[in-house]
């Protein structure tokens, strides 16, 4: 993409709000200072009631591939995007993609249309420093249970960065699950 629109010389932006949010900042700053240690892996698990099977009708268009707005081009860029930004990108990774809902029920008009976009994302693979890494991303989960962040190193433990949503939206709670904060419970919201 940023190759076609250098060469077509089209003004362009492209929003990684996520980098900003002071949890991700912070949880980057950890493991740059070595307080997990050497990370051995990491695993994103992010769960979301949309882009399954129901949407009103402004939202519809995440279900087209042809608009190109969706669960993987949207949520999963983003929240990719935190999770490389705090960890380091691939050197090797495999992806499976599946679509689980075949149609879309459009709530306000009580209508059904057919839908072209996936709503499983699976990506496992190695980061460049090694450690083994896990993303999966659910699209249409009843009581979706949000996003959370797994690091585990091999010095303090394990971080666990949470959202209620995805890492670009809503308060993040941090949990620093070496032996001592799980018998507290320490936590630290943003």
């Amino acid at each position: 993409m940023r190759q076609w629109v250098t060469e077509s010389g089209i003004p362009n932006a492209i929003g990684l709000q996520a980098r900003q949010a002071p949890a991700v900042d912070y949880v980057k700053d950890l493991l740059k200072q070595g307080f997990a240690g050497k990370v051995l892996s990491a695993k994103l698990n992010l769960s979301i009631e949309g882009m399954g099977g129901e949407s009103d009708k402004a939202n519809s268009y995440l279900f087209d591939r042809e608009a190109g707005g969706n669960l993987l081009t949207i949520v999963t860029g983003h929240n990719l995007d935190a999770f490389t930004y705090m960890l380091g990108d691939f050197k090797e990774w495999s992806a499976v993609t599946a679509q689980q809902f075949a149609e879309v029920r459009i709530t306000d008009t009580d209508e059904s249309m057919a839908k072209t976009t996936d709503d499983q994302i699976l990506i496992n693979g190695l980061l460049e420093s090694g450690a083994a890494a896990q993303v999966h991303v659910q699209g249409g989960v009843k009581h979706g249970t949000g996003l959370t962040i797994e690091i585990f190193g091999d010095h303090q433990g394990t971080l666990v960065l949470s959202a209620p949503a995805t890492v670009q939206f809503g308060s993040h709670g941090l949990l620093d699950a070496v032996e001592e904060s799980a018998r507290t419970g320490n936590r630290h919201v943003f």
